[in-house]
């Protein structure tokens, strides 16, 4: 009966087709989120944080709301040069850092540099 309603539930979740220019190697990159609609974007970034939280083992993360990350994301793909970043990528490697303010800008301002040469690498 649970499989049941779960596929269900499943059935009912709105899908898009991704084409292959929202995709950075398997992921999901900026394309894709600047495509995707605000409760779609809440959804990917509360799973990004529920499996960011899973792989960091308790380590703290920013006490920032969904909408705030939302925002970060908003900005820092409104950017051209960012489209090719995975989400994922930029949620723990980017937004969460600039979220907790801890780190100065020239850190930020390079770990996003790395992010978009590793993100060019992808094929």
């Amino acid at each position: 009966m649970r499989y049941i309603t779960l596929f269900l539930l499943l059935a009912f979740v709105p899908c898009r087709a991704q084409s292959p220019s929202e995709l950075s190697g398997s992921l999901i990159n900026g394309r894709f989120w600047n495509a995707s609609a605000k409760n779609e974007k809440a959804m990917y970034v509360t799973g990004s944080i529920d499996g960011i939280r899973i792989a960091q083992q308790g380590k703290p993360l920013a006490t920032a709301s969904v909408g705030d990350r939302m925002k970060e994301l908003d900005k820092l793909y409104n950017e051209g040069e960012n489209l090719n970043i995975p989400v994922i990528w930029a949620i723990a490697y980017y937004v969460e850092i600039k979220l907790k303010g801890e780190t100065p800008s020239a850190v930020l301002e390079n770990s996003l540099i790395a992010l978009r040469k590793q993100a060019a690498a992808l094929k």
